[in-house]
């Protein structure tokens, strides 16, 4: 939220300046030498600020929902048949989807979530559907489509 304000005050502070350039310069208390590069320049990070402002989205707290025993152990089971179901394919897709990083050390194996997908997949129902009523964490895929026949099913996927 802070990295959102920063940006669009430093917008709001470059429009500012824009409008005054071209004021000086329409009203002819600007050369135009002076006044085209430096229109130019604000015009061009004005642009910039802009597209990162559309693409910084605020965060959301996830619904209350999703810390329900119930939701976590169907996630539980998710995982469970996903992992342990034998497609080794599937068992790729999800890896990909829901992995993170892997941190080895000397005696331990951490797994690192990558946390939109787990909320997601969390968020997802029995069918695919979202399973609580909060369209701020409502999955925007449908997870049926990992369930394809494999064209190549070799060891190893």
């Amino acid at each position: 939220m802070q990295q959102r304000r920063l940006i669009q005050n430093e917008l709001d502070a470059v429009e500012a300046k824009h409008k005054r350039w071209v004021e000086a310069f329409e009203s002819g208390q600007m050369p135009s030498e002076l006044g085209t590069e430096r229109i130019v320049e604000l015009a061009a990070r004005r642009d910039e600020l802009r597209q990162t402002l559309a693409k910084v989205v605020p965060l959301q707290p996830p619904p209350p929902y999703l810390y329900k025993d119930e939701t976590i152990r169907r996630f539980q089971a998710q995982l469970r048949e996903v992992f342990l179901g034998g497609e080794n394919a599937l068992t790729k897709n999800y890896l990909k989807f829901l992995v993170e990083q892997i941190v080895i050390t000397d005696d331990h194996v951490k797994l690192v979530a990558r946390t939109d997908a787990a909320l997601r997949m969390m968020a997802t129902g029995q069918g695919g559907e979202p399973a609580g009523d909060d369209p701020a964490c409502s999955p925007t895929f449908d997870l049926r489509w990992l369930r394809r026949r494999v064209s190549n099913p070799r060891p190893g996927g």
